[in-house]
C-alpha cells in the first residue's frame, strides 16, 4: 500500500526555498558583520586616535637639533605602506630598531641613539652624539665645505670653515682630491702623533702634503714645525725627539726652521 502527502511536491519544494533563503540571509548578515568587525578593527588601528603616535621625549641633544631628529622620525612614522596603510603611525606596530637605524644613517653626529615607546602615542629617544676630536680639512677638494669635524671612529660630519688653534686638532690634507674620505694609514699615524706628542708639546695643526708620500708635518706651539713619516715607526721618532730636545733645552741659539725626523735614529734641522 502506497502513502501519498495530501499537500503535494510544491508544498515540498517551497519549505526548502524558504529554508535555502533563510541559510543565505542568515550567512549575508554574518558576511557583513564580519566585514564591520575587520573594517571598524583597521580603522581603530590605522586611522583612529586610539594608538596614534603623536609626540616624541628628546634628550641628550647638545649640537643637533632636536627639530631635525623629529623631522625624520615624521618622515619615517608617516612612510604609507602600499601608499595609503599608514603602519608606523600606530605605536603597535611603529618598529624601533628601524627606526633607530634609519637616524643614525641620517645623521653622522649621532654615536647611538635608543628609542622606546612609551604607550599609546609617545617615544622616547635618547641621543648619544660624536666626540670630535679635530677638523679634518680636504685642502684640494673641488667642491663646496672642505673641512668637517671627525672622531676615532673616522666618522665625519658638518661643513664648517677652516680654523686653527690648540682646543681643536686641525689636518690639513693636501693629497685627497675627488673624495670627502679619511685614509685610515694617516689616520692612525695621527692619533699616535697626538697620543705621544701632547704629553710634553702642544699640537696646532698637522698636514697632510700632496708629495713626498707618507710624510705629516706637524706645526706646534714652537716656532719651528716638525716632519715625520709613517715610513718609520713614529713611537720611535718622538722618543729621539724628546732626547734630541733635552740636549738642547740649555742652547740659547737653537732656533731651528724645521726638525726633520724622517730617518730613523737621526734629527736633521735647519
Amino acid at each position: 500500500m502506497r502513502v501519498s502527502s495530501v499537500k503535494g511536491s510544491h508544498y515540498v519544494d517551497s519549505l526548502a526555498q524558504k529554508r535555502r533563503r533563510s541559510f543565505i540571509v542568515r550567512l549575508s548578515l554574518m558576511l557583513v558583520g564580519i566585514v564591520l568587525c575587520v573594517a571598524g578593527v583597521f580603522y581603530a588601528l590605522f586611522y583612529s586616535s586610539w594608538f596614534d603616535l603623536n609626540d616624541y621625549e628628546i634628550s641628550g641633544a647638545q649640537n643637533i637639533d632636536p627639530a631635525i631628529i623629529k623631522e625624520n622620525l615624521n618622515t619615517y612614522r608617516d612612510y604609507r605602506l602600499f601608499k595609503f596603510l599608514p603602519v608606523s603611525r600606530n605605536i603597535l606596530f611603529f618598529d624601533v630598531s628601524e627606526a633607530e637605524n634609519v637616524l643614525l644613517e641620517k645623521n653622522n653626529l649621532l654615536k647611538t641613539i635608543q628609542i622606546e615607546k612609551k604607550y599609546f602615542h609617545a617615544l622616547s629617544v635618547t641621543l648619544v652624539e660624536r666626540n670630535a676630536l679635530g677638523v679634518w680639512c680636504f685642502e684640494n677638494y673641488i667642491g663646496d665645505h672642505k673641512c668637517k669635524y671627525f672622531d676615532i671612529d673616522m666618522k665625519m660630519w658638518g661643513d664648517l670653515d677652516k680654523t686653527t688653534g690648540f682646543i681643536l686638532l686641525t689636518v690639513e690634507d693636501y693629497k685627497t682630491i675627488d673624495r670627502q674620505t679619511i685614509n685610515k694609514e694617516y689616520f692612525d699615524g695621527i692619533r699616535k702623533l697626538t697620543n705621544n706628542l701632547r704629553s710634553f708639546m702642544a699640537i696646532k695643526s698637522i698636514a697632510i702634503p700632496a708629495k713626498p708620500l707618507s710624510d705629516l708635518i706637524v706645526y706646534t706651539d714652537k716656532p719651528y714645525y716638525l716632519q715625520f713619516s709613517l715610513e718609520s715607526n713614529i713611537e720611535d721618532q718622538i722618543s729621539v725627539l724628546k732626547i734630541f730636545l733635552n740636549n738642547k733645552k740649555n742652547d740659547i741659539g737653537f732656533v731651528p726652521q724645521y726638525l726633520d725626523l724622517r730617518v730613523d735614529g737621526r734629527v736633521y734641522y735647519k
